[in-house]
């Protein structure tokens, strides 16, 4: 059964990418630099190693806390990079097939389910486990510093590779429920989000909430305990905890954690196995209840949808959905649960606030146990995290646009009509942004309640609301830039997410070993732009401070600034970007520009006739 040929296909296959060397240089690179972080005569490090003579040699305990430091800074960096790459290698492995076409010579051969399912995650989960030995040289380093215990190594890399199999059976059971990879890699994400915050929050926050959330904790109590055993995040609050319980408690917990994954793995595996052949028969290519569901819907809408009007291209990409009943209800299900953590901690923090606004005014009370104060801080993280989902989902949204229309075998068709590269890039530019209008819409309605309660001056609103136009109108172009050049959305969709992560602070990591003492070097982090533009009433009126208070409130003038500075060039870039794309569109498909949007003659008339010449 194993290896079989979809084993050696897909490993041959997937081992001669190019992104996949690149991606493990790049995790490499990581590697090496978080572990270079741990240097003692580093000046972020002297809080631990105190002020010691670089000079001088290292003491056994020094040596020994350095060795604890480079093992911590290991694991974290090595879970973070399965939590990332997991989903991204397997989630498209059957999706693929299907996207291309191929899936049903596979079914068509004598290959049972099992030999193509488990040939597939086999050679996917080999790569993951590439990633995981590039790390075995570095962690063999440990053994000239001392400090750590065999066990523990042991203990991660055996955590590190049932996280990976767990994450991988779950990718693999979507790819199999999905009909594109940009759906199955989308809802494997949300997936392992909810995986590892929800569960652990429940524990958390239900037991103290009102009597009627308690009992609802009650209800789902036996069966969020199983889910939050198994998630990363419950065990990194345990291990704070050490003191207390005693390391036994966190070895029983770290088993119980790695059985679940296999168990809960294999369970995932199974009924992608069972559900591979009747799943292609459907013709939504999603579980009978959805797919029925989202047949007997066809047709009805809650909104009414106008006419197609005279700029056809545009009306299909904001009212046409491409996307299957599975991802609309995992998505749904998953905001839902979102949305009510996220009320539920905004009105905790709202309510005093506007209390407080009532009592005292705008801007009366000052200081970091106001009310309007921790409300402030809290926007100021949550509307971040809200901006950083909404421009990666836009990205990748345009990265899939004119991509997808490749993939989809309608690109000739596309391209055959008399729309011009100005209409089509308008069209899909405009798609993607109106796909995520709702995060949006989020992030501005809580900047304005925030305005409402007196913790955000309006000011720090029209600052992030400008600011998020510009970063969201760059990734959108970025995306679509990318998706006009690639062959395939795939491809489209990493070298999006890997120039906004290289844009957005992964360019730090150079300056960092040149010890740049400058606030400019984050000029192009738009999350820190979006956070320092949130202005509460202190912070606007320190950026006016005279006299004695001007030297101590310098800094935020130089911060608004460079915000101001970062704004200007993120939004020159967008403007360059589109323009780009829509210059180079016809030179890319091969077809000679055109001087207008409209063809010559219209298409329903008879061209006229020259007029006869009179002799």
């Amino acid at each position: 059964m194993l290896p079989g040929p979809v084993f050696h296909v897909e490993l041959l296959t997937t081992a001669r990418r190019f992104r996949s060397y690149a991606i493990r240089f790049g995790y490499g690179l990581f590697l090496l630099f978080f572990i270079w972080m741990n240097d003692p005569d580093l000046l972020g490090n002297r809080y631990v190693y105190g002020n010691r003579d670089s000079q001088a040699g290292l003491t056994i305990q020094e040596m020994a806390e350095i060795g604890r430091a480079i093992f911590r800074s290991f694991v974290i960096v090595q879970g973070v990079a399965i939590l990332l790459l997991t989903p991204a290698f397997v989630a498209g492995a059957v999706a693929q097939e299907k996207q291309r076409k191929t899936l049903h010579y596979l079914l068509a051969s004598q290959l049972t389910s099992g030999e193509i399912i488990l040939g597939k995650l086999s050679s996917r989960l080999l790569h993951v486990a590439i990633f995981l030995a590039i790390g075995l040289p570095m962690i063999s380093l440990l053994s000239i510093f001392g400090g750590v215990d065999p066990q523990d190594l042991v203990l991660a890399s055996a955590a590190s590779m049932t996280t990976a199999f767990f994450l991988a059976a779950l990718a693999i059971l979507v790819s199999t429920l999905s009909r594109r990879p940009r759906e199955a890699i989308t809802v494997v994400y949300l997936l392992e989000l909810a995986w590892l915050f929800v569960p652990p929050w429940l524990r958390f926050a239900l037991p103290m909430a009102s009597p009627f959330w308690r009992q609802v904790h009650q209800l789902i109590n036996p069966i969020n305990e199983w889910i939050a055993l198994s998630s990363p995040f419950s065990l990194s609050f345990l291990s704070g905890q050490i003191g207390p319980f005693g390391p036994s408690a966190m070895n029983e917990a770290l088993a119980w954690m790695m059985g679940l994954h296999i168990a809960f793995g294999a369970i995932f595996v199974t009924l992608a196995v069972a559900w591979l052949r009747p799943g292609f028969r459907d013709d939504e290519g999603s579980p009978r209840l959805l797919g029925g569901l989202g047949r007997a819907m066809r047709g009805r809408r809650f909104l009414h949808r106008p006419a197609c009007g005279d700029d056809a291209m545009l009306w299909k990409e904001r009212y046409v959905s491409r996307t299957t009943a599975i991802t609309k209800a995992s998505s749904a299900l998953i905001m839902l649960v979102v949305g009510a953590l996220l009320s539920y901690h905004t009105l905790d923090f709202a309510l005093p606030a506007f209390r407080e606004v009532l009592e005292s005014g705008y801007g009366a009370i000052s200081g970091y146990n106001s009310a309007c104060q921790q409300f402030h801080g809290f926007l100021r993280g949550v509307c971040c995290l809200i901006y950083v989902a909404w421009t990666l989902a836009v990205a990748g949204a345009a990265a899939h646009g004119l991509a997808h229309e490749r993939e989809e075998e309608t690109w000739t068709s596309l391209i055959a009509t008399p729309l011009s590269s100005l209409e089509i890039i308008r069209a899909k530019m405009f798609g993607a942004f109106w796909g995520m209008r709702w995060m949006g819409l989020l992030l501005l309605a809580l900047c304005l309640l925030g305005v409402a309660a007196g913790a955000v001056h309006p000011f720090g609103f029209a600052a992030v609301t400008i600011e998020s136009a510009a970063f969201v109108w760059f990734a959108d172009a970025l995306g679509t830039y990318y998706s006009l050049k690639t062959r395939s959305s795939s491809r489209a969709l990493v070298a999006s997410i890997a120039t906004l992560v290289l844009l957005n602070g992964g360019y730090l990591m150079c300056c960092v070993p040149l010890r740049a003492d400058t606030p400019w070097i984050v000029i192009g982090v738009t999350p820190f732009i979006e956070a320092a533009s949130l202005l509460s009433y202190d912070e606007f009126s320190s950026l006016f401070a005279t006299g004695p208070y001007a030297v101590r409130y310098r800094h935020y003038g130089e911060t608004a600034f460079i915000c101001f500075a970062g704004c200007a060039l993120y939004l020159a870039a967008a403007a360059i970007l589109t323009s780009l794309a829509i210059n180079q569109f016809d030179e890319e498909i091969d077809r000679p520009r055109r001087a207008g949007q409209l063809p010559p003659f219209p298409v329903l008339e008879e061209k006229p006739e020259p007029a006869e010449k009179v002799e």
